[in-house]
């Protein structure tokens, strides 16, 4: 999703979707550093290969905050119930605020065309 939302912030249209894309940029980097961190933490070290890209086709803000907040709700349910894991839990009802913010000020912002 750091590619894709580069991608969107470097075509947008207007300037306040291209600033409120590279802040959410910076969202998204914490949180799978947090979440990647805290796994190792669990399981041990990862693989460099380990984490493989996400394919977006979405064209726009408005898309890929839906994509986004789509896709960390399903890997939230996915995350094992046992204590150990409540800190990656903890980290993703976090980020599924952080996301519905963004959703919000996407939607103060202008025209989202590209």
């Amino acid at each position: 999703w750091k590619t894709k939302c580069k991608n969107l912030h470097w075509a947008a249209a207007k300037d306040n979707i291209h600033l409120k894309l590279d802040e959410f940029y910076l969202e998204l980097h914490n949180f799978q550093d947090k979440v990647a961190e805290g796994y190792m933490g669990i399981l041990g070290r990862m693989q460099p290969n380990a984490v493989k890209p996400i394919q977006s086709d979405v064209l726009n803000a408005f898309d890929f905050i839906a994509e986004v907040k789509s896709k960390t709700l399903e890997f939230y349910s996915s995350i094992p119930d046992e204590p150990i894991y409540k800190g990656i839990s903890s980290e993703c009802e976090a980020f599924i605020q952080i996301v519905n913010n963004y959703d919000y000020k996407f939607h103060q912002c202008d025209v989202l065309t590209y």
